[in-house]
């Protein structure tokens, strides 16, 4: 009898059905194992495809392969260039067939295509266009407009690209000619006249199997005519009957958004025709789409969220009336304002007696219209049946004749037993008694999440609130068991049948007074049962140190078998004094060892002091490596290479590690010219497949260090006799190891000093095998003849890219710095995550016109900026930075006296900055220098004016934007290092004049002064009270300022002390200078509490 794996193969339907779930990469493998896999594997390899993927190399055979299988197509996701390259390759298609009168093609049975009248032209041939047989068989389809950038980088960009009339065209052709489509998904597209609605109402009208469609548009100008208001409605009543869920959502288009648009799409008013378009009656486009007149009995899901100004109530109950099967209902902010809302509401509930969902959480004008109808469904569906009420992000409205109170929980208490979900905001008939009704009536046993807040108030001025951290704060005894003893009280008890509980959120913090003091074992009955799991025990000791480890083997002769092979899971061998642990410092530990080096995984080895032979040591490095072939993690630090012979050694033990997946490497080297003949690319060749951490470092060696060197190895470098045939052997290997494809390196180099010069701009060309890589890029160059063409190179080799860094601070290496902005502009949009260029001098690039432009291309995906050198990035491109980059959590402006890079009081104030995750910040504020130091012979500076301070225009005007500033700081509430630099720019904004070159003590004027009714003094330190999590504080910060000498006291220490409780390092006095005695008080404060030590000083 045939075994089961071969019988599964005899069975084509059951290999179809199976390879659905397979990744293309696991289909491509089975095809290649015979040509009968082939066969059965290739419907599955071309069932769901991204035709990107065919068109991106622009090779004939890859687009060819597709125009076999056009015919196997059933899902497609595609995006803009894809469809405008797809539809010319089909065109040009059309048009072979039109000339040749006998072709035999693999789509003969396909329905004849025609190019309708209404269709685009074709595009200008600037790239290869393949002819490629239409894809007429589609059951999925999802379009993605896609954001803007740098469109021609494409490498398949055909001009129609910038033209969404031209797109939409073809996207609505790509609909029609697939009549079979189920799942249709389009997002991003632009509508901006009435016959870009004829057309899709058309296409989806045609779609008579039609499942499921998700259709979300942006509006041109913000809804440019009445006929725009009624597209959701008309494309309700185009779709088939078949339909089980609908969702048309829209939005605005900004106007960052049109800059890549063709100037005649711009300019052209709605409704007027392009250039290329035909009128209406050339393409068939007079009569209108007929309209479905049966309802949707198959619809479950309605998402209504393109409902515009001209929607009237008559159109909604319309749309109700054809769906009376839906379950789920997401309701948009509604245009108009009903006379009987409570009257629409009751219709809806007889319309849609199934209804058992009902959800809001959009924005808008009529977003409380559309919560209060929401709210009365509610009240009019049938006892016992919603299961879901979700009424997020609304405004506050009142529910006419609703009540308040138990009337007003009422309505959700007759739902009581099939409510699963309740989210309410807004409605302010859901008042305490409202919610207490909802407690009462709707039973927790099954509840999963629980988010409990304790808002603590003072009972005689109930609206005033004394702690809105709710975080910080616990209920009374909700963390503690009854304890009799003590007679403590205490409720956890009480909440054990909440056994499905998974997430419990809110007010329950373990690290407050009471917690910390009743929080105990019996609490955690857990931890009794732990070392009854002897693989949990081997998994959490490996994070335990050495020593506790050693105590815990101790106990008992269970737990020293449990821990034994944890203690010898980390070898640690070292013969330096006050090294700990060493298991070879006494014959006895050393012969443990021996008992147990099965046990070793770890092994950390230094060479003796006093034994130093270089040739010897990286033998026997290597034969220790030769021995672990299973090696995954491996660190070499400062080895000794010569000459070739040491190169071909330490590279033969790395090709053979196959499952080495980490490599550290740091070199010292003899001389130059052994670099110079190929030891960073022996060493990179000799690495498997599986790596995915590769760090390459050297350095020059200092000979002086070589008096104790054994005698053989000597100044003078030679190669040995004989090692000209083993290192032709080596090559060989290297070239064999090359072709090996590496799909999981996370990191190529990450640090690669000066002495890796030699690699040349030629490394990446070589290294194909890069092609796959991701992660820090970090290249090793000192000259490029052509940095855009290599930029462009790298990116091309190496795709998924995410980090650029330049780690050499103290090397002037501008070709690097160059080409690493470069290298970001070459990139594909919203893919890199780090972008750190550091360094010495300063450069500029000739054809970076718009610096800023770099990081907008990135916005959602930055994570970790550092400015330095590059002159491009200038006020403005820093101001984009914080502008616009959303994911930001560490941004370095690198200042110094050859490179001022800084932004201008008014561009960081001008907008709000957009991330909120901010942690790191280190940057340098250029303030002009009036009139905080220009003043007239008669003036004071503000600060020692008599109360109530006046401030003179100017002054109020410059403070004012530093008051903006502050705030806009305070509003990083995880902010944990912020670094302030004070730059002030002469009255023509030249540069920083001499007195005031020290960023040290330039102030921040306002900054550490609290606001006093008594002398009206400029004050802004509140609005810093967000930042909980600060621990250091730094630079033009200072104590000892003119300024901050007058204003600086106990009350402003004392605050501080109140709102930065983690913060550890502050620089508000030199070593030299005396610290005053409120901070002395602020430094013994924290010196006795429980929290980190503060250094005042310059460290």
């Amino acid at each position: 009898m045939k075994p089961a794996t071969t019988r599964f193969f005899d069975v084509p339907e059951l290999v179809a059905h199976l390879t659905k779930y397979l990744d293309h990469p696991g289909i491509t493998k089975l095809m290649r194992t015979s040509r009968r896999m082939h066969d059965l594997c290739i419907p599955a390899q071309y069932r769901q495809i991204q035709p990107g993927r065919f068109f991106y190399d622009r090779t004939t055979d890859s687009i060819q392969s597709l125009a076999k299988n056009v015919h196997r197509v059933r899902e497609m996701l595609i995006w803009r260039h894809g469809i405008v390259y797809y539809t010319n390759c089909v065109i040009a298609f059309l048009d072979l067939l039109a000339t040749q009168h006998a072709i035999t093609t693999t789509v003969n049975s396909q329905p004849a295509l025609s190019r309708p009248a209404w269709l685009a032209p074709p595009d200008f041939h600037i790239c290869k266009v393949v002819p490629i047989p239409p894809m007429t068989m589609l059951t999925k389809l999802n379009f993605f407009f896609g954001q803007q950038g740098e469109f021609e980088e494409c490498p398949y960009y055909l001009p129609s690209y910038r033209d969404p009339k031209a797109i939409i065209t073809q996207l609505c052709w790509l609909v029609s000619s697939n009549p079979h489509l189920l799942d249709l998904k389009l997002q991003g597209f632009i509508i901006k006249d009435d016959r870009d609605v004829r057309l899709l109402t058309r296409a989806i009208s045609g779609l008579q199997r039609l499942q499921s469609l998700y259709v979300f548009f942006y509006q041109w100008e913000d809804w440019a005519g009445p006929w725009t208001s009624n597209v959701g409605i008309d494309l309700f009543f185009a779709c088939p009957p078949t339909l089980r869920t609908w969702t048309v959502m829209t939005s605005e288009l900004y106007e960052d958004d049109i800059d890549v648009f063709t100037d005649e799409y711009i300019q052209l008013p709605p409704g007027t025709l392009q250039s290329w378009e035909r009128s209406d009656e050339e393409s068939e486009l007079t009569a209108a789409t007929r309209r479905r007149q049966e309802p949707l009995l198959n619809l479950k899901t309605l998402t209504l969220g393109a409902l515009g100004e001209e929607t009237t109530e008559k159109d909604l109950r319309l749309v109700f009336q054809h769906c009376p099967n839906i379950t789920t209902l997401d309701m948009p902010p509604l245009p108009f304002r009903t006379s009987d809302i409570r009257r629409l509401a009751q219709d809806i509930a007889q319309y849609c007696t199934k209804l058992s969902d009902l959800t809001f959480h959009s924005f808008g004008d009529g977003a409380g219209v559309a919560g209060e109808l929401l709210t009365l469904i509610l009240e009019a569906l049938s006892p016992q049946q919603v299961t879901r009420f979700n009424c997020d992000h609304l405004p506050l409205f009142s529910v006419q004749g609703l009540g308040s109170g138990i009337k007003a929980g009422f309505i959700f208490r007759r739902h009581s037993s099939t409510l699963h979900t309740i989210s309410l905001s807004g409605c302010q008939n859901i008042d305490s008694r409202a919610i207490q009704s909802i407690l009462v009536g709707c039973a927790l046993t099954e509840l999963r999440s629980l988010d409990l807040r304790a808002l603590f108030f003072d009972p005689e001025e109930a609206d005033r609130e004394i702690t809105e951290r709710y975080w910080e704060t616990t209920f009374p005894g909700l963390l503690s068991l009854k304890n009799e003893t003590t007679g403590r009280p205490g409720y956890l008890q009480l909440l054990d049948g909440l056994t499905k509980l998974t997430l419990l959120d809110g007010s329950v913090s373990a690290t407050t007074e009471e917690a910390k003091a009743t929080i105990g074992m019996m609490e955690v009955p857990t931890t009794t049962r732990f070392f009854e799991t002897p693989e949990l025990v081997a998994h959490v000791t490996h994070y335990v140190d050495y020593k506790k480890i050693a105590k815990l083997m101790r106990t008992s002769r269970r737990m020293h078998t449990l821990c034994t092979p944890a203690h010898y899971f980390n070898i640690m061998t070292d013969f330096e004094l006050g090294r700990n642990p060493n298991v070879l410092r006494t014959p006895s530990l050393a012969q443990a060892l021996a008992r147990n080096v099965h046990h070793v995984r770890h092994l950390n080895l230094r060479r003796l002091s006093s034994y130093w032979d270089p040739k010897a040591i990286i033998t026997q490095v290597c034969w220790i490596m030769d021995l672990n072939p299973h090696l995954q993690n491996l660190e070499l630090c400062k080895v000794d290479i010569k000459d070739q012979r040491d190169i071909c050694i330490l590279a033969t033990s790395l090709l053979k590690l196959k499952g080495l997946q980490r490599c550290i490497l740091e070199f010292y080297h003899w001389e130059m010219r052994t670099l110079a003949q190929g030891l960073g690319r022996a060493i990179f060749f000799s690495c498997r497949s599986s790596l995915q951490h590769l760090t390459i470092s050297s350095m020059d060696d200092d000979y002086s260090c070589y008096a104790d060197l054994a005698e053989n190895y000597n100044i003078s470098t030679g190669d040995p006799v004989g090692l000209e045939e083993e290192r032709r052997r080596m090559w060989s290997d290297y070239l064999a190891g090359a072709r090996e494809s590496f799909a999981t390196i996370d990191r190529s180099f990450s640090r690669i000093s000066r002495s890796l010069r030699h690699l040349g701009e030629g490394f990446f060309k070589d290294v194909g095998a890069l092609s796959e890589s991701y992660g820090p890029l970090n290249p090793p160059l000192r000259r490029v003849r052509q940095p855009e063409q290599f930029a462009q190179e790298i990116v091309r080799c190496c795709p998924k890219l995410r980090d650029l860094t330049n780690s050499g601070f103290y090397d002037k290496n501008v070709p690097v710095q160059e080409l690493l902005v470069r290298t970001m502009r070459a990139l594909p949009p919203q893919q890199l995550r780090t972008f750190h260029n550091d360094g010495i001098g300063s450069f500029a690039i000739r054809d970076l016109n718009n610096a800023g432009g770099l990081f907008r291309r990135h916005s959602t995906t930055l994570q970790n900026v550092t400015l330095t050198c590059c002159r491009n990035f200038d006020s403005k491109a820093i101001q984009l930075v914080l502008v616009e980059c959303g994911a930001l959590e560490e941004l370095y402006v690198q200042w110094a006296s050859d490179s001022l890079f800084s932004i201008n009081l008014e561009d960081a104030v001008e907008f709000p900055w957009a991330s909120t995750r901010m942690r790191t910040s280190h940057l340098a504020i250029a303030i002009p220098d009036e009139p905080f130091h220009h003043l007239a012979n008669d003036s004071v500076l503000f600060y020692n004016r008599p109360s109530p301070t006046s401030l003179s225009e100017t002054e109020t005007q410059q403070l004012t934007s530093l008051e903006a500033l502050y705030r806009q700081i305070g509003e990083l509430t995880e902010l944990c290092t912020l670094k302030l630099l004070a730059i002030f720019f002469g009255p023509q904004g030249n540069r920083p004049k001499a007195e005031f070159f020290n960023v040290d003590t330039n102030p921040f004027p306002g900054m550490l002064n609290l606001e006093s009714r008594r002398t009206s003094r400029p004050s802004y330190l509140h609005h810093l009270g967000g930042l909980t999590k600060l621990e250091t504080l730094t630079v033009s910060v200072r104590a000892t300022t003119p300024e901050t000498k007058v204003t600086i006291g106990m009350m402003k220490v004392a605050w501080m002390d109140h709102h930065w409780p983690a913060l550890q390092k502050i620089r508000f006095f030199n070593k030299k200078e005396k610290i005053i005695d409120p901070f002395l008080w602020l430094r013994q404060q924290r010196e006795m509490g429980k929290v980190p030590k503060l250094n005042l000083c310059r460290w």
